[in-house]
């Protein structure tokens, strides 16, 4: 998009890593179709033909396409949304906000590809501006802005959304004036600074029979709280209006902190969480069964505080010294830290004593599923995973795989900075923890660490100035923030340091991305308000594109595309609830108490 002006100091960071970078966009997809071809088998997406980006309260759902980089491709509308009955399956957006999409995108995982560079980013831009009060001072777009078309009268409120337009002759190099702007505006600005201005727009590609392409047209400035798009619909350029309204408003400066905006969201989700609890107190998996009741716990809000209970008993009741099944390190590690701060919170004498007695437990599983000898390695693995065999007795020691002991490709770091958190944390209950198996803990994350602070996917360092997704750093990060060893301690302000240089892979984990955003924002506040306000408001575009019109939050596609399927909103709602209640301090692993 047209340069704009930047606020934070987030916006040197992030131009300066644009800089060193190609544009690209926070994707990758694959030939055989993915993501694009999964779906959702329940809930409100259940009717949607596709895993598709979704553009925040508009109600719209579009891919990405290789053969219009800077394009949106309208795939889906939700019904009774402000899109509906405005545009169509097959609408190709060329601009929003008065504004050209002029950067492409770029496809792939890696350091040169991370971030949301792209027609993805410029219409988030253009959504969280026509929600704010910048948009008051913000100058008329058209060419020529003293003609009467540019002007449209102070009272007139007639719906110009279906009439069609005249392409006009566009300045390559045309500015736009913007009161404010988010952060991660000067993402876009270096960017779009690095395309040519005779670089081909190629609006025109995807119609079969379009001789030349044709030049999008800038929509006139609607009223605030209302959209303006180009939209090519059968070869011919439409301006449409979508009416969103400002009941949200924009992101304060200061995201997450003193931001009415987020306050507004939390409140909603809150809400929405308690409402989709199940009977037996679970949410579903283990991300939800860990921060659907975590976010209701820091709320604060007593009225939430039989829901949090209610989903304790349920990790009680599932959890025991002795288990068996697959993947279950997961959930006795969510049953340790939801346990463990809920004891942590109340008051109540006797409800801590018998959690007490379900944290030993949980403890004892722990204990016998932490990998610490070779004894322990799955007779299977030298058929399965050859490779990953440890070779002396401190490969993987002191890690926790997916599942107990050595089986697989063995013990991984996210599974293993969570077990660290789990001990730090029931050790506050009152469970002895036994010291040497701890710090075994520690010593797999730091034999895994590179010299930049970023966590590896196992004990092993790919390279001490490299980095990729964030999750394992930011659970290592909490782990040694908690860790009762003030050796330990010290290796939490670097990795809080190297998440706000790199905020970019937030939505990119691997495995579970919407964990691995919520241990990634938790990493980045061991560092204080700083790293967490850089790590957010450098992804403010994430969290406007992935709020629905109903408040929900969607799982956005991502540059690891895996944990769709089941469903699309109560996971995604519960880790953003979870992430902006971080700045509250209200839990042990968000801080409270905490002397920085």
């Amino acid at each position: 998009m047209r340069k704009l002006p930047a606020l934070c100091i987030v916006t040197a960071l992030m131009a300066a890593l644009v800089a060193a970078q190609q544009a690209a966009a926070q994707v990758h997809y694959h030939p055989d179709g993915a993501p694009w071809n999964q779906r959702a088998q329940a809930g409100p997406d259940a009717e949607v033909p596709g895993w598709f980006y979704n553009l925040g309260i508009t109600g719209l759902r579009v891919k990405l396409m290789e053969e219009e980089p800077t394009h949106l491709l309208v795939m889906y509308v939700l019904p009774d949304t402000p899109a509906d009955g405005k545009l169509r399956i097959g609408d190709v957006i060329l601009g929003a906000g008065g504004e050209e999409f002029v950067t492409p995108h770029q496809n792939g995982y890696g350091m040169d590809k991370f971030g949301p560079q792209g027609p993805l980013l410029d219409f988030a831009i253009a959504l969280e501006a026509c929600q704010g009060d910048g948009r008051k001072a913000r100058a008329k777009t058209l060419p020529d802005a003293e003609s009467p078309a540019a002007t449209p009268p102070e009272d007139d409120d007639s719906d110009h959304s279906d009439d069609w337009v005249q392409p006009p002759t566009l300045e390559p190099n045309s500015q736009v004036q913007r009161a404010e702007a988010p952060a991660w505006w000067s993402v876009q600005q270096a960017a779009a600074a690095s395309i040519p201005s005779s670089a081909p727009r190629n609006h025109g590609a995807i119609d079969a029979g379009l001789a030349e392409p044709v030049p999008a047209p800038l929509p006139t400035e609607p009223a605030p709280g209302s959209l303006a798009l180009s939209v090519r619909r059968d070869g011919k350029i439409k301006q449409i209006t979508l009416r969103l309204g400002r009941k949200y408003g924009s992101f304060a400066p200061t995201f997450p902190y003193d931001c009415k905006k987020t306050e507004l969201i939390r409140e909603e989700l809150f809400a929405y969480l308690a409402d989709q609890q199940h009977d037996d107190g679970s949410w579903g998996g283990e991300v939800e069964n860990t921060f659907a009741p975590l976010a209701l716990l820091a709320s604060g809000n007593k009225r939430y505080l039989p829901n949090v209970e209610k989903n304790v008993r349920f990790h009680a009741r599932t959890t025991s010294a002795q288990d068996s099944g697959g993947l279950i390190n997961w959930r006795y590690l969510s049953a340790a830290i939801v346990m463990s701060e809920y004891a942590l919170a109340i008051s109540d004498k006797q409800q801590i004593k018998w959690l007490r007695g379900e944290l030993q437990e949980v403890y004892n599983f722990l204990l016998s599923s932490q990998y610490m000898d070779l004894s322990q390695v799955s007779p299977h693995v030298q058929e399965t995973h050859p490779d990953a065999l440890p070779h002396t007795p401190l490969d993987a020691h002191g890690g926790w795989g997916h599942n107990p002991g050595f089986e697989g490709y063995g013990p991984i770091a996210m599974i293993t900075a969570q077990g660290a958190i789990a001990f730090a944390l029931m050790q506050r209950v009152g469970i002895e923890i036994d010291p040497e198996r701890h710090q075994a803990a520690y010593a797999f994350l730091e034999r895994g660490t590179g010299k930049n602070g970023y966590t590896w996917y196992e004990d092993q360092v790919a390279g001490d100035e490299n980095y990729a997704d964030m999750g394992r750093t930011g659970a290592s990060a909490l782990a040694h923030f908690l860790a009762p060893f003030p050796a330990q301690q010290a290796y939490a302000a670097p990795q809080a340091a190297i998440i706000a240089r790199h905020p970019e892979p937030f939505p990119d984990t691997h495995g579970s991305p919407l964990m691995g955003m919520a241990y990634t924002a938790l990493g980045a506040n061991t560092g204080g308000p700083g790293p967490l306000r850089a790590l957010l408001q450098a992804n403010e575009w994430w969290f406007t594109l992935a709020q629905c019109p109903d408040g929900t939050f969607y799982y956005q596609p991502n540059r690891d595309n895996a944990g769709y399927g089941i469903e699309a909103r109560l996971k995604a709602s519960a880790v953003v609830a979870f992430v902006l209640s971080i700045p509250e301090a209200s839990l042990q692993i968000t801080g409270k108490g905490a002397v920085r």
